[in-house]
């Protein structure tokens, strides 16, 4: 347990900015952002000396321009070095495929935590996905692979 801090911070969301990544997420040092993607970072890292990172995601632009993409404007299958990593849903769909785990399609409210260093990857997903992401630590590596390991035809629509 970490000493008791009376740090506190806000980040509101009238007047918050999203931006996009300046380079393809297949590019090494990325840290899986995507230029089809807009972030909204929340200010976590700051907040908490850089011990995690917080940001808000949706999709830039439509699918039929993202299919043209690598990985067809999916992630392809990568990893982070981090320590925690969870997303939670916010409006549309997400496809994921998780190693040793197969493909799952996440909804509105539905909450998925990766274990440090699993692979994964995003498969597809609606052009009004919002998703919300805390990552632990701040800084970290995004490893990318041309298959998830332990890859299943498991498709869970739950």
């Amino acid at each position: 347990m970490s000493e008791r801090s009376k740090n506190f911070y806000v980040s509101r969301a009238k007047g918050a900015v999203f931006h996009q990544a300046s380079q393809p997420t297949y590019i090494e040092g990325t840290h899986g952002s995507r230029v089809f993607n807009e972030y909204r970072d929340l200010g976590l890292k700051e907040a908490t000396g850089g011990k995690y990172f917080a940001h808000i995601v949706h999709p830039k632009i439509p699918k039929e321009e993202r299919v043209k993409l690598p990985f067809g404007g999916g992630t392809g299958p990568h990893q982070h070095t981090v320590d925690f990593q969870c997303v939670l849903v916010l409006r549309g769909w997400v496809r994921f495929e998780i190693e040793d785990h197969g493909e799952y399609v996440l909804h509105p409210g539905d909450f998925l935590y990766l274990p440090p260093h699993i692979y994964h990857g995003v498969l597809d997903y609606s052009d009004d996905l919002e998703t919300f992401e805390i990552l632990s630590p701040a800084e970290y590596d995004t490893n990318t692979i041309d298959k998830i390991p332990g890859k299943t035809d498991e498709v869970s629509l739950e």
